[in-house]
C-alpha cells in the first residue's frame, strides 16, 4: 500500500479524500473530519481532528477498523498546517502500511 493522504480546511472539511477514506458501510462520501472512522487507539479523535486541534503526530502505528474488512497495522503523521500569518490553514494526514 502506497501512502493515502486526507487532507481537510481548517473547518474540517474534507477537500482530498483517498479512496479508502472515501469508503464507509452506509456508503455516504464523508464530507467533514467528524465523520471519519475507523481508528481507535488512545485517542478517540480521528488523527485528523488531532492535528486541527494542533497535534503533530510522526509514525504513529495503530490499527485501522473498517466494517467489513481485516483490522491492519498503519503508521500514521498527522500536521496542521499553517499559513504566512500562523494562522490555522489546513490539517493533513497521511496513512502507510506498518512494517508486518
Amino acid at each position: 500500500m502506497v501512502p493515502r493522504p486526507v487532507c481537510c480546511d481548517a473547518g474540517g472539511l474534507l477537500i482530498f479524500r483517498n479512496r479508502i477514506a472515501r469508503d464507509t458501510p452506509l456508503g455516504n462520501t464523508p464530507a467533514h473530519v467528524s465523520d471519519l472512522g475507523g481508528l481507535h487507539e488512545d485517542d478517540p479523535r480521528h488523527p485528523l481532528a488531532r492535528a486541527l486541534a494542533g497535534a503533530v503526530l510522526v509514525h504513529r502505528e495503530t490499527t485501522l477498523h473498517l466494517p467489513g474488512r481485516s483490522p491492519r497495522a498503519v503508521l500514521v503523521d498527522a500536521r496542521p498546517l499553517t499559513g504566512a500569518d500562523g494562522e490555522l490553514a489546513d490539517g493533513t494526514t497521511l496513512f502507510a502500511p506498518a512494517a508486518p
